[in-house]
C-alpha cells in the first residue's frame, strides 16, 4: 500500500493510503465470467452477501450504531481477499432516525445483489448491464501534527 501525505495550512496532516484490490482483480471474477451468466450471477450474490454483512458489522462499532452507508455497490468497495472486504465512500451515508431496519433501509440485500449481478452484465445481450466505473481505492486518515 502506498501513503500520500498532504499538510494543510491550519497544520492537519492527512494520510491517503491504498486498500485493497478491485473487485474485478480478484481471481474469482474471471472465473465467474469463465462460468457463464447462472455461475456468474451465484458468485455475484456471494459478493453481495459478504458486502451487506459488513455493512451489518459497521453499525456494531461505537459511533456508528445507527449509521447506513447508502450507497453500497461494487465501485464503493474494496477487497483484502475473496472473503474480507473494506467499505469505501462514505459521501451518502447518514444516520438514521430510527433503529437500523434491513427491511426499510436502503442498504437492503436485494438491492445490493442487483448491483452485484450487474459485473456479470457483458455475459448477457442487453447493453444495459456493463460494469461500473472503478473507483479511486483511497481512504483518507486526518492526523493533527506534523506530517
Amino acid at each position: 500500500s502506498g501513503l500520500l501525505k498532504a499538510k494543510s495550512e491550519d497544520g492537519t496532516c492527512i494520510v491517503v493510503e491504498k486498500v485493497g484490490k478491485d473487485i474485478r482483480e480478484l481471481p474469482s471474477y474471471a472465473t465467474a465470467h469463465r462460468a457463464g451468466l447462472k455461475e456468474c450471477e451465484k458468485w455475484a450474490t456471494g459478493k453481495a452477501e459478504i458486502v451487506f454483512r459488513e455493512a451489518q458489522v459497521m453499525r456494531t462499532k461505537p459511533g456508528l450504531e445507527n449509521w447506513q452507508h447508502s450507497d453500497l455497490k461494487p465501485a464503493n468497495t474494496r477487497w483484502i481477499s475473496e472473503t474480507q472486504v473494506v467499505l469505501i465512500d462514505f459521501g451518502e451515508a447518514k444516520p438514521l432516525a430510527t433503529p437500523y431496519n434491513p427491511n426499510t433501509d436502503n442498504d437492503k440485500l436485494v438491492d445490493i445483489e442487483f448491483l452485484f449481478k450487474g459485473l456479470c452484465g457483458a455475459l448477457t445481450k442487453s447493453s444495459k448491464n456493463v460494469d461500473p466505473p472503478a473507483m479511486t481505492p483511497l481512504k483518507s486518515t486526518l492526523i493533527n501534527g506534523a506530517c
